[in-house]
């Protein structure tokens, strides 16, 4: 009896193993047809020296697939890009943005938009009539 009980388990034992094995190996299993498709990015307007999130759209065929963003100005003097897609505001002017997306499968896709940093209103008082235009 002690010889059947063993035989059972052990076999239970297998086929759990068996089937948590089957489950790891799909999980892992990556989809290579996936890929990035397009990417949006919005022309916009910053507040001199302000800081302003970038919105981006990212179309792709799973929604499960990992990709790396990149983001580049045109003119760092005008504005900055964090690694997070702010945009840190310098000078007052006009620059492009461009964004590149790279997803796992090695697919690359990018977006160009225009930037414009200029004085809010509130700027623009400070600037004509408080002097602003020597020290701001």
């Amino acid at each position: 009896m002690k010889n059947k009980t063993i035989k059972v388990f052990s076999l239970i034992f297998a086929v759990l193993m068996l089937f948590s094995t089957a489950l790891t190996a799909s999980a892992a299993t990556v989809n290579t047809n996936a890929k990035v498709e397009k990417v949006e990015i919005e022309d916009m307007t910053v507040r001199y020296r302000g800081k302003q999130g970038v919105k981006v759209t990212l179309h792709t065929t799973d929604k499960n697939l990992g990709y790396k963003v990149e983001y580049f100005s045109s003119d760092e003097s005008i504005f900055t890009v964090d690694e997070e897609g702010y945009v840190i505001a310098g000078e007052r002017g006009i620059a492009e943005i461009t964004v590149k997306i790279t997803d796992d499968n090695g697919n690359i896709v990018t977006d160009t938009a225009e930037i414009e940093v200029k004085f809010s209103s509130r700027q623009w008082v400070i600037y004509l009539f408080f002097f602003g235009w020597i020290w701001y």
